[in-house]
């Protein structure tokens, strides 16, 4: 019997000698690292990032979740919403930070607004997937928005200035 240290393909031979014959045999045989816990979780779209489980970008462009894992070899991760698969990726080493692509098609069918997702990572050797919530917000950007301030007595306020800003999408309803 022998305990592997590390994951890897490693070259076993078997030796097998009598007063009248000898056999070996090989056999490649690839020991896997169960997954671990999630280690990072970080979002891109155009020049927004952002670090965590809420990720805030803008909607009509791909969306680029980078995820790591404290361990785990040969893992296929998962992006769901609502039990359907939005993404997904599989890698040889999940301690390494990756990136899934949720392409621009995909966050158009998730539309405007905070969706909640499910990050899941699996590999043959770990008897439960590992999960994680990620709270995913689809943000239309603002274009030509314009402001002024009228100060009475030509004296701006000593105070914080509050602006409220309202779309239209807002108003409707």
């Amino acid at each position: 019997m022998h305990k592997f240290t590390r994951p890897g393909v490693f070259m076993v031979g078997v030796e097998c000698t009598t007063s009248d014959w000898h056999v070996t045999a090989q056999k490649a045989i690839t020991i896997q690292e169960p997954v671990g816990e999630f280690g990072g979780i970080k979002c891109y779209s155009r020049n927004v990032s952002t670090e965590g489980t809420e990720c805030n970008v803008h909607s009509g462009t791909p969306v680029q979740i980078q995820v790591t894992l404290r361990a785990g070899t040969n893992v296929s991760y998962t992006i769901q919403h609502k039990g359907y698969v939005v993404a997904n990726l599989s890698v040889e080493n999940g301690s390494t930070p990756h990136n899934m692509t949720l392409s621009g098609s995909a966050a158009e069918k998730l539309g405007h607004g905070c969706h909640n997702l499910i990050l899941a990572a699996s590999n043959n050797v770990t008897a439960q997937a590992v999960s994680a919530d990620l709270k995913l917000c689809l943000l239309e950007p603002i274009d030509g928005l314009q402001a002024s301030v009228v100060a009475k007595e030509d004296v701006c306020p000593d105070s914080d200035l509050i602006i409220g800003v309202f779309s239209r999408h807002n108003l409707r309803g």
